[in-house]
């Protein structure tokens, strides 16, 4: 329910709101709205990232534990994107050396 209300205060379809949020169909936002299928940590995510507050889907109470998940989350995927860079750098520092 609060999924629907949140999509409805933003003024947004449900389709416009699985694109805007993430590239969801209006099929998978409708499972969402009903609680047919657990809303997905990617959409979450999206909604977080897009400046919204997670209580606005969740609901006070689920929102501590989720943030620091997110959090976490967040941290690691920082932390795996600097590793990534700074290897992707002494891969080519060595290709430079081997040419030389």
């Amino acid at each position: 329910m609060n999924l629907r209300r949140f999509r409805q205060q933003l003024g947004l379809t449900q389709s416009v709101f699985g694109q805007t949020f993430g590239n969801y169909s209006q099929r998978q936002i409708t499972s969402y709205e009903t609680g047919e299928i657990e809303i997905p940590m990617g959409l979450l995510l999206s909604i977080r990232k897009k400046g919204y507050p997670l209580e606005v889907v969740l609901g006070e109470s689920q929102t501590d534990a989720l943030d620091k998940v997110v959090g976490y989350l967040s941290a690691s995927w920082r932390i795996h994107e600097t590793a990534k860079r700074l290897t992707e750098s002494v891969l080519r520092l060595l290709d430079r050396k081997v040419r030389r």
